[in-house]
């Protein structure tokens, strides 16, 4: 009976390296989220268990007189607890890692040479960490205890005090891995936060925690983590209305409600004015600018001609934006002019190769430049880096804090 509740426990840690890597895989396949797949899972795995240990119930080791056999058995038991799931953890677990990595690489930043940086993303450390993390709990856990199980009984003699101490660590390694599993699965967690006793409980923890103390006021105006929201103008493409702008860059504007007020500028204001310090003057100051495709370009040229009267501003956000091709501009366009601005440069694989190169080389103009591409066009928003995107208003951000 042992075991069979081992090798349950086992088993079912195999099962969810599998339904991991079913959900990461097949992410848009409803299916794998459903019941009728759980009561799969589960019926495999009381059936994996019935027909690994069929060889352990039709033998007895015990009553067996060939200790070459009794041996077997011990290594039978080492292959299909700790082998098999020991596989099955590297292979699904070395899968999910390769495909969140690549699709990390869709949209990693580029140089000023368009060459595609091979460092690791936070994302990416932080998921093979944990997978080494649990791989190790896995070994030391459950490993110690079989290798002695399998020399016990032969000329190597081991103490029952050191049996005894290895016997508890497949349980510490348990707790660990439930405390893990509960800790990463967001859904479940938010699935006990919605039972009654345990709202209660947060809610009497809010509740204590809302009562303020002269260290809880003080830590209001020296923590980190506040920052006033950044003043951003939106420069729209040629002959887009701001209400189509809105429309179209509404998930990017509201993942950035947090960070960043935004000021649209329309298209009077940018294209047909011959003063465009006025705008600057009479909305501003701004922080940076964010510009799409002509307004890109244009935010390009302002950042070139700083500092121009009341036009001041760190840092821009040009998306799809294009190297100017007029003469009076092309000082502006050389490589490295433009300094003390940071840039993120954003362009699309759809937008044509011709206008991949230009992006490119508005990039190369900007001393301190970051350049990220998608799959998509420059009005693809599925395909924008969002998260990127967030994270380069957040250095703004702490900038400004430091300044």
């Amino acid at each position: 009976m042992q075991n069979v509740f081992i090798w349950q426990v086992l088993c079912a840690l195999c099962i969810v390296s599998i339904n991991r890597y079913c959900i990461v895989m097949c992410k848009n396949k409803v299916f794998f989220q459903t019941i009728k797949w759980a009561v799969i899972c589960i019926s495999g795995q009381c059936i994996s268990t019935i027909l690994l240990l069929t060889p352990i119930f039709v033998s007895n080791p015990a009553s067996c007189l060939v200790v070459g056999l009794e041996l077997g058995y011990r290594i039978y038991l080492f292959i299909i607890t700790i082998i098999i799931p020991s596989i099955t953890f590297i292979i699904t677990n070395s899968i999910i890692f390769v495909h969140v990595r690549r699709s990390t690489r869709l949209v990693q930043p580029f140089n000023s040479k368009g060459i595609q940086s091979s460092i690791l993303s936070i994302r990416d450390v932080r998921l093979l960490k944990h997978i080494v993390f649990m791989f190790v709990i896995f070994f030391t856990g459950w490993i110690p205890i079989y290798v002695v199980r399998i020399f016990n009984g032969t000329s190597i003699a081991f103490s029952p005090v050191l049996h005894n101490i290895l016997g508890t660590l497949p349980i510490l390694a348990l707790l660990v891995t439930i405390i893990d599993l509960f800790s990463f699965n967001h859904e479940l967690q938010k699935y006990f936060t919605r039972q009654p006793l345990i709202r209660q409980m947060i809610s009497l923890r809010k509740l204590y925690m809302s009562v303020p103390n002269m260290e809880t006021i003080e830590n209001l105006y020296t923590t980190e983590s506040l920052y006033l929201p950044l003043k951003i103008l939106v420069l729209p493409e040629f002959h887009q209305n701001v209400k189509d702008l809105k429309r179209k860059a509404k998930t990017l504007l509201k993942t950035l409600k947090d960070v960043a007020t935004f000021h649209f500028a329309n298209n009077t204001q940018l294209y047909h004015s011959t003063n465009d310090r006025k705008l600057c003057k009479s909305a501003g100051p701004f922080n940076g600018i964010l510009g799409f495709a002509e307004g890109a370009s244009l935010g390009g040229i302002i950042s070139g001609l700083q500092p121009l009267g009341n036009i001041s501003f760190n840092f821009v956000i040009l998306i799809s934006g294009l190297a100017s091709r007029i003469e009076a501009y092309q000082d502006l366009m050389k490589s490295m002019y433009i300094k003390n601005i940071s840039s993120l440069h954003i362009y699309g694989t759809k937008d044509g190769s011709s206008n991949n190169e230009r992006t490119l080389q508005l990039a190369a103009s900007f001393e301190n430049s970051k350049i990220i591409m998608h799959r998509g066009s420059r009005f693809t928003s599925k395909t924008w880096p969002y998260t990127e995107i967030k994270e380069f208003l957040l250095e703004q951000q702490k900038f400004f804090r430091r300044n």
